[in-house]
């Protein structure tokens, strides 16, 4: 008899460590789950992806069972296989599976000398809720979009869509559509297909499930929330390797935007036609966001015909923000979802951290080079700062102070609702690391946006979240208007030089009025900041945000924006009637501080700081569409 060594190490391993470790709804569970996980794919003949082997569970050696895509195994489960299991099946505690009997015909002999019957499959199908300590008895077939309930002895067949109960299992009634008529299960909706006996299946390698006709949807669809978490961490580092010879270097957000691009082209274009009907579906929000996208792409070869270089660099630095954005609004589709770009997002900012400290207290390392501009900045004193500058993966410390706006705010309203002893430390400490990075890039506008969004978070709980939209630009321009009168800071000069700016910039455009529609105003700019400095110094853009969409991509294009951001902000008719949940709270204030700031910087050099605020305010609209409670 021929022996799989490697299937008895993981049935040894299983059911002598991995089985004891704590349950998934532990705190040490969460690292449980993927141990287990890994453990159990390969014993079982067919694992989809994302499953969930909860602790105590038992299923011999899996030789005979079947789980499908995001389907779970519950707490203390007693499984006699063969068992097939659907997609996104959810399993209480203590479930048992029964799939041999007792034979029991002849009443001359004892029962105990009659034999077992043979192994009868019990099938569940896709999306099936299963209540604790359900007992399924030898060859039923549970029907898809069906509900068990708690306690319920599973005698026969339930009908698609069915919710069952009691001993034996009775159906109760039927589910309902979401327009609230019943749906019966008779129904087109109501027929399922079996998975495990159709010709369409073919198994693959052991541990896996592949249909032998693939569809590219099915492949997307499995494959979409590490696309977007590698895509989101990808986008918080702008490193850009200088590359002899190449006219246009990428960065690595860049690189990723272009991969997932072209993956979502070829999806869109050829296997998922009815993800355009999807996308415009009584979503205006995403319509006005889309006509954005297309208008830049436009613009694309006319910069190329008119030899707009820094224009092009411009837009090739907004590619990724407005990739994420689109991905985020597409495919957070849970608390799951967004609880994990969070913790990406916040990743990729502590890299910069971390860099930062780094090249701070060693002075290295450097992965960009310091841009000339950098040179020039002020301390906080009003002095030229010559000393060492914090700036992560970027060019200017500035776009490094505007990243850190989000996360300090985060980490702020996090300590305003803390659940626990040990993540309130954690939470304090890594509020004491952002911060002290962020007063270190010397970015004093940064600062003043992070108080105000602080004092927004405290005494904004009083007032309604339409309220925030009044109260952070107000406390924000009254600080600002007084610094520029009095010269506290050194701040005198630097607000009064972007006023300066902003007075250069109207002026260009009312010289140049196709810049107005088409953009590439990038070197008029810089001639007439040279006139408006009195020849001091020569910029190429406005240092403001809004103004420098204008300058590069057009007039149509700072609408589009504007109309995408204010809908984004006070759009309260996705989700259905609520107060306004607490997960919306904290990312309004982020949005609107990080775009205020943006108004005295040059918010669209460089794709990681427009990448956070177009994240940031993706975020919010996935909360606001799906109106998640989740308390952060």
């Amino acid at each position: 008899m021929r022996v799989d060594l490697y299937r008895v190490v993981l049935l040894g391993f299983y059911y002598g460590v991995a089985r004891w470790l704590p349950a998934s709804n532990n705190r040490i569970g969460r690292w449980a789950r993927p141990l287990r996980r890994w453990v159990c794919t390969p014993l079982f003949v067919c694992a989809g992806r994302n499953i969930n082997i909860e602790a105590r569970a038992f299923f011999g050696s899996g030789r005979q069972i079947e789980i499908g895509d995001n389907s779970s195994i519950g707490v203390a489960a007693q499984i006699y296989g063969p068992l097939l299991v659907g997609k996104n099946v959810m399993m209480g505690p203590e479930a048992l599976v029964i799939t041999t009997s007792h034979v029991a015909d002849r009443i001359d002999i004892p029962m105990i000398e009659q034999g077992v019957t043979g192994p009868r499959p019990v099938v569940i199908e896709d999306d099936v809720w299963i209540g604790q300590r359900v007992t399924f008895l030898p060859r039923v077939r549970i029907g898809t979009g069906s509900i068990v309930g708690a306690n319920a002895v599973v005698t026969r067949d339930v009908a698609p869509y069915s919710i069952v109960a009691g001993n034996p299992a009775r159906v109760i009634r039927a589910r309902r559509r979401i327009g609230g008529s019943p749906l019966r299960v008779d129904s087109p909706q109501g027929r399922v297909t079996d998975l495990f006996h159709s010709k369409q299946i073919s198994w693959g390698r052991r541990g896996s499930m592949r249909p032998a006709v693939r569809y590219y949807d099915d492949f997307f669809a499995s494959h979409r929330r590490w696309l977007l978490l590698l895509f989101v961490a990808c986008i918080g580092i702008e490193y850009r390797p200088n590359i002899p010879g190449m006219p246009l270097n990428l960065s690595i957000a860049e690189i990723a935007t272009f991969g997932v691009a072209l993956i979502v082209l070829v999806d869109v274009v050829i296997w998922r036609e009815s993800w355009w009907r999807e996308l415009f579906a009584r979503d205006t929000t995403k319509i006005v966001f889309t006509v954005w996208l297309v208008w830049l792409f436009v613009l694309g070869p006319t910069m190329v015909l008119r030899g707009d270089r820094y224009g092009l660099e411009r837009l090739r630095d907004l590619l990724p923000a407005l990739m994420c954005f689109l991905l985020v609004t597409s495919f957070v589709k849970s608390e799951t979802d967004l609880r994990a770009v969070i913790r990406i997002w916040l990743f990729t900012i502590f890299v910069n951290v971390v860099l930062g400290y780094s090249q701070y207290l060693f002075r290295w390392p450097y992965p960009s080079e310091i841009g000339l501009t950098a040179l020039g900045k002020l301390d906080l004193s009003g002095e030229r700062y010559t000393g060492n500058l914090v700036m992560g993966f970027f060019t200017h410390p500035n776009g490094f102070g505007m990243v850190l706006v989000g996360p300090t705010l985060y980490f702020f309203w996090r300590l305003l609702h803390p659940s626990r002893f040990a993540p309130y430390l954690v939470d304090l400490a890594a509020l004491v690391l952002v911060a002290g990075c962020l007063y270190l890039t010397q970015t004093r506008g940064a600062i003043y946006w992070t108080l105000v969004g602080f004092a927004t978070m405290v005494f904004g709980r009083l007032v309604s979240t339409r309220m925030f939209l009044i109260l952070i630009p107000a406390i924000g321009l009254v600080v600002l208007m007084g610094l520029a009168q009095l010269d506290v800071l050194g701040s005198s000069g630097t607000i009064r030089g972007r006023f300066t700016q902003w007075q250069a910039a109207l002026s260009m455009l009312t010289e140049h009025p196709d810049v107005i529609l088409f953009g590439g105003g990038a070197y008029p700019m810089a001639r007439q900041s040279l006139l408006a400095s009195h020849l001091s110094y020569l910029y190429p853009n406005a240092h403001n945000s809004l103004l420098n969409l204008i300058l590069f991509f057009g007039l149509p294009s700072l609408i589009l924006f504007v109309v995408v951001a204010v809908r984004v902000l006070t759009d309260r008719q996705r989700a259905a009637p609520r107060a306004d949940p607490p997960a919306a709270v904290p990312l309004i204030v982020i949005s609107v501080c990080v775009l205020f700031e943006s108004l005295f910087e040059p918010f669209w050099e460089g794709n990681v700081p427009g990448g956070q605020l177009l994240l940031v305010l993706a975020m919010l609209y996935a909360v606001q569409r799906e109106g998640f409670k989740w308390q952060t």
